[in-house]
C-alpha cells in the first residue's frame, strides 16, 4: 500500500473524520501516560493525514463557526463551575458543525462520535487545570 492509495482510501470525509478521532484519542492517551512514544507519534500522523484529506473537500464557514463556538463553550465549562450545561451544548454544537463541515456531509453517526470526544476533552482539561492550581512548590 503506497501513499496515494492510502490518501484515496481517506477520500471519503466519513473515513477521514474517523481517522481524525482515532488520532486525537491516541494523542489523549499519550497525555494520560507520557513517555510512551508510539501513541503520540501514531496519533500525530493520523491527525495530519486526516486533516490533509478533509482539506481536499470544500469547507463550510458556518460549520467552522459552530465548531469554534463549541470549543469556546468547552473552555467555559473547564474554567467555570457550571453543571455540565456548557459542555452539553458544546458537544451538540461541535456535532452539528462536523456534520455540515464538508461538501459531501459527514454522516450523523461519525459526527456523533464527537460527543464522547468532548467529554474526554473536558475531563482532561479539568484535570490539567486542577493540577496546575494545586502545584506544590519545594521552597
Amino acid at each position: 500500500m503506497d501513499r496515494i492509495s492510502l490518501l484515496r482510501m481517506l477520500d471519503d470525509p466519513n473515513r477521514a473524520w474517523l481517522v481524525l478521532l482515532v488520532g486525537l484519542a491516541l494523542i489523549y492517551r499519550e497525555c494520560l501516560a507520557p513517555g510512551r512514544v508510539l501513541p503520540g507519534v501514531l496519533g500525530g500522523v493520523a491527525v495530519c493525514v486526516s486533516i490533509y484529506s478533509l482539506f481536499q473537500h470544500p469547507w463550510s464557514g458556518q460549520a467552522l463557526v459552530l465548531i469554534l463556538a463549541g470549543v469556546a463553550l468547552l473552555t467555559i465549562q473547564v474554567f467555570g463551575r457550571y453543571l455540565w450545561i456548557p459542555g452539553i451544548f458544546a458537544a451538540l454544537l461541535i456535532t452539528a458543525g462536523v456534520h455540515q463541515l464538508t461538501d459531501p456531509p459527514i454522516g450523523l453517526l461519525p459526527a456523533g462520535l464527537s460527543i464522547p470526544l468532548s467529554g474526554i476533552t473536558i475531563f482532561l482539561l479539568k484535570t490539567a487545570v486542577r493540577a496546575r492550581r494545586n502545584k506544590v512548590s519545594l521552597q
